[in-house]
């Protein structure tokens, strides 16, 4: 499922629900994931969930948070990704999660050429 309006910057509510529903595969971790940002949904008001379908068909989420005012950056800080122009783009991607992690943390992204 890819969100509906790629000119917005994430979905509402309702999409958000199916996408969360449908993305349940556990994030892979290591370095240099290709991966496809599909969508993207607000969780709390400094989180941004983003999900991926990687090149072996997993779908998984890896929420990002807010970093210099609007923007949602990997740990790196190399993409933000709340600009509209990062869904459907392909990205090499660096997730981490340590034993006492709830959830898995994305390290570092790269904007992949087109």
């Amino acid at each position: 499922m890819n969100q509906q309006d790629p000119s917005k910057r994430a979905v509402g509510k309702a999409e958000a629900l199916a996408l969360s529903n449908l993305y349940k595969d556990a994030a892979p971790t290591g370095k240099n994931i290709t991966a496809t940002l599909m969508a993207k949904s607000w969780g709390s008001p400094s989180e941004l969930v983003c999900y991926f379908k990687s090149v072996d068909c997993q779908c998984f989420q890896i929420t990002t948070f807010r970093t210099n005012g609007h923007e949602y950056r990997d740990n790196a800080g190399n993409v933000d990704f709340a600009l509209t122009s990062s869904i459907n783009r392909d990205y090499q991607l660096s997730i981490r999660k340590g034993l006492r992690d709830k959830a898995p943390t994305l390290v570092s992204a790269i904007l992949l050429p087109q």
